[in-house]
């Protein structure tokens, strides 16, 4: 996906015209009129939207117009059969995009003043960038992986011997033992370890997966610079002789998936730590609410699972849970569909991170947690959701 199309869509909003958020899984094998049909059970919500009275006749049209323009799909549903795609239009601020997703989310449509993130958003966060090594004694491969696509590929071959290791060869029969297999491996690992850490560096891949034969990954892994062991996800067994660069990345995902739950567990124990000790953490929706609106937070913790409808103020960008004026600039607010949605929203525009926490975990109980910037006491309605729940 284009991160200048993820910016766009994190800064949009319109004031004259609704914008409508789709995401699907398209059947595989549907013809024109089941698509159609599918579609329309998909947007049944908007459609009726765009009939009432609820809207102004503007909005009505841009709707209408959003509506038709996510129907001409029906004509490419085999071209994005089997495959989950994202979809956001606003006809009256000449809004309109189409994003193929690296996995399934659950299909929904959402009308709104802005787009609908939050999907994306937790398929963003999980999406990190990864160097992939599969190592053998006579050639490895280097993959860079992001959002489940091949994105670069490199073989290494043994560079040949050089300097001291050459002097150390000896020809079969001299009364000593033969280390050229084993000085051509490790010459090939060091090379490996070069390519791997040379990609790194270029493509800012946070993460570092290996596989192979169990011995030989076990072998190549102290040739690894500081800096590269120190961002091993984890390690895989695979035959490089029948090794794809797709099943290569099947293991590695699983990897990966591995990691990142752990990272959430650990995450969602020191934020919750924090909020037992006192320290800079906030927890639940009101106490995080505080937090987003000082701009106080620099990684929200978030239930992928939960929906919480809210209030939100376009004039100064203050979120709440009821729709009473904005206390801050005293202006009228709009109802949020799901204000955890716009919190997420706000956290990146104030230059934060989210993680979007797959359930169920601790954070369940709590739908969302903080890390803090600086301390945000707990306000009295905070503390009074607490009890409540």
């Amino acid at each position: 996906m284009n991160l200048n199309v993820f910016d766009r869509l994190l800064n949009f909003r319109s004031a004259d015209a609704p914008v409508l958020s789709i995401y699907m899984a398209v059947p595989a094998g549907s013809g024109r009129r089941e698509m159609r049909s599918w579609l329309l059970a998909l947007m049944k919500g908007a459609c009726e939207l765009a009939e009432s009275e609820g809207l102004d006749h503007r909005s009505r049209q841009s709707l209408r117009s959003d509506i038709g323009r996510v129907l001409e799909l029906e004509t490419r549903g085999v071209d994005y059969g089997g495959h989950a795609v994202a979809v956001f239009a606003c006809g009256g601020a000449g809004l309109y995009e189409e994003i193929v997703l690296p996995r399934h989310v659950r299909d929904r449509a959402v009308v709104d003043t802005a787009p609908y993130l939050r999907p994306l958003l937790a398929i963003l966060d999980e999406s990190r960038r990864y160097c992939t090594v599969v190592v053998d004694r006579a050639r490895s491969w280097v993959y860079e992986f992001f959002m489940g696509e091949l994105q670069g590929a490199t073989t290494v071959a043994d560079p040949g011997p050089r300097g001291r290791e050459r002097t150390l060869e000896r020809a079969p029969g001299d009364g000593r033992v033969d280390h050229r297999p084993e000085l051509a491996a490790h010459r090939l690992f060091r090379e490996t370890a070069d390519v791997a850490d040379e990609v790194v560096r270029s493509t800012g891949a946070e993460l570092l997966v290996v596989g192979g034969h169990e011995e030989t990954v076990a072998a190549f892994l102290p040739f690894l610079p500081q800096n590269l062991r120190s961002q091993l996800a984890g390690t895989f067994v695979i035959d490089p002789r029948t090794m794809t660069p797709g099943l290569a990345r099947a293991c590695a995902e699983q990897i990966m998936d591995e990691y990142e739950r752990s990272e959430e567990e650990r995450l969602i124990r020191e934020a919750l730590e924090r909020v037992a000790t006192g320290g800079l953490g906030a927890a639940g929706l009101a106490w995080c609410l505080d937090a987003v609106n000082q701009e106080a937070v620099q990684l929200l913790l978030v239930d992928e699972g939960a929906e919480v409808q809210g209030s939100a103020c376009d004039n100064c960008g203050w979120l709440g849970l009821d729709g009473r004026a904005c206390p801050v600039c005293g202006g009228n607010t709009r109802p949020a569909p799901d204000v955890i949605d716009e919190m997420a929203a706000a956290v990146i525009g104030a230059s934060g991170r989210v993680d979007h926490v797959r359930p169920p975990t601790a954070l369940s109980e709590h739908l969302v947690a903080a890390f803090l910037r600086f301390p945000v006491p707990r306000s009295p309605a905070a503390a009074a959701a607490v009890r409540r729940r």
